[in-house]
């Protein structure tokens, strides 16, 4: 087995806009993304952390926010891939948690 040294959600972000560029417009679709960033352990990319501000609290809390903006980014990546598909304007979108944020993790 090799081991993929990419961030989760770069890599569902990635696939899910690869299939909507492939996917025939014309044809009914049915995706679902689902993004680890919610959950522990709270790994964000540095480039997300930096643009945290320092009043936001502690690091946890620091870091938690850090993965909520990158699931937002992620998010816009994959419904700016649907709008220049054509495929928008017919999309349904839902959002939901599990269980929501952890408190000792940020939440």
């Amino acid at each position: 087995n090799k081991t993929l040294n990419v961030y989760s959600e770069l890599l569902f972000t990635r696939k899910a806009v690869n299939i909507i560029k492939e996917h025939d417009e014309k044809d009914p679709m049915f995706l679902t993304v689902c993004h680890k960033n919610p959950h522990g352990p709270l790994q964000a990319l540095d480039e997300d952390f930096a643009r945290v501000p320092q009043h936001v609290g502690s690091e946890v809390r620091r870091k938690f926010s850090a993965l909520m903006s990158s699931l937002d980014n992620s998010v816009d990546e994959i419904v700016n891939a649907l709008k220049m598909k054509g495929m928008y304007e017919q999309t349904i979108i839902i959002f939901f948690s599990d269980n929501g944020g952890s408190l000792g993790l940020g939440g």
